[in-house]
């Protein structure tokens, strides 16, 4: 069994302060093994401005056009995330925007950039996916994006069914020093309820989950709203926070975003 360190670093993105346009932004960060940035709520824009702010890049520019994934290629005005498949219903875009104005060499406004600008402040904007701009690729994807990438390396995503196969990622993890960066973690595994409600499985390999791994009161299927359960499972620490946060096992949106962890079985 080998633990592949794939979409563990030390820092969950790379700011990329070269430009390019859309199409080729994507395709760099795929070629670094990581994806374009996606953005769908204030923490992930926090993280992902707090690693700029980290970068040097607002102690010699002000402004800030930068790519995310965010794109209405398919069908116009149905923005969605290309990382992810997700819909882009964080509310985040400037007023009247999106405007996908037409210029006169033909292009459109249908991918989606981060600004800050005078009069805009971190907000959304459509603009022609031929425009070069500064990127963000970040190393986490949802459950679903996290399962297929694993494949496309021909690993698969992380299953833990005991206590000895939960040591050896935990060993894992410290090997690469990420538990020496980050204090407080979650991280995709392959466990999921999505066939049926409340019977867990690993994805990897078929097996039911029963490795009484959960944290106190999970798995509890937390509605997030009407149309959002809790049906795949993560990998969560704090440290300090005792043994409730000490690598338990979490159910989650599977729409969420975090790093993961691909493995070869033999």
């Amino acid at each position: 069994r080998s633990l592949a360190p794939c979409y563990l670093s030390l820092c969950f993105f790379n700011f990329l302060q070269f430009k390019l346009n859309w199409f080729k932004a994507a395709e760099y960060c795929r070629t670094q093994d990581m994806f374009l940035v996606s953005i769908n709520d204030e923490q992930e824009l926090n993280d992902a401005i707090d690693y700029v702010q980290s970068s040097g890049y607002f102690g010699k520019n002000s402004d800030l056009q930068l790519w995310t994934s965010g794109n209405d290629l398919g069908e116009s005005g149905q923005f969605y995330w290309s990382t992810t498949g997700a819909r882009i219903t964080f509310d985040r875009f400037a007023d009247n925007e999106p405007s996908n104005t037409k210029y006169q060499d033909g292009s459109t406004e249908d991918c989606v950039v981060l600004e800050r600008s005078k009069g805009r402040n971190l907000t959304f904007d459509d603009r022609p996916c031929r425009r070069e701009y500064h990127f963000l690729c970040e190393n986490q994807a949802n459950w679903f994006g996290a399962f297929q990438h694993c494949r496309t390396l021909d690993k698969h995503l992380v299953s833990i069914r005991n206590d000895e196969e939960r040591r050896a990622v935990i060993n894992f993890l410290d090997s690469t020093g990420y538990t020496k960066a980050n204090k407080e973690f979650k991280l995709w595994i392959s466990g999921n309820d999505l066939a049926e409600e409340g019977m867990f499985y690993w994805a990897s390999t078929g097996e039911r989950l029963t490795y009484q791994n959960w944290r106190s009161g999970e798995p509890n299927d937390y509605a997030h709203d009407r149309c959002t359960g809790e049906d795949c499972v993560i990998l969560e620490y704090i440290d300090g926070a005792g043994r409730n946060y000490d690598y338990t096992f979490d159910d989650r949106p599977c729409i969420r975003q975090f790093p993961f962890i691909c493995e070869s079985i033999p």
